[in-house]
């Protein structure tokens, strides 16, 4: 039973961790799409009014 009890809380930081590093990544990976978008627009507002 003490053993069971020891490795719970470190499997809680286990997923803890990875879900932490997974929305990290989604969200790193929704600014690069953003700032894409926002340069797109820039080009194109540049390209419209020479």
């Amino acid at each position: 039973m003490k053993e069971c009890s020891a490795e719970f809380p470190t499997s809680i930081a286990f997923v803890l961790d990875y879900t932490e590093n997974a929305l990290t990544d989604t969200l790193s990976q929704q600014l690069q799409v953003i700032n894409f978008l926002r340069a797109s627009k820039m080009i194109l507002i540049f390209l419209r009014y020479p």
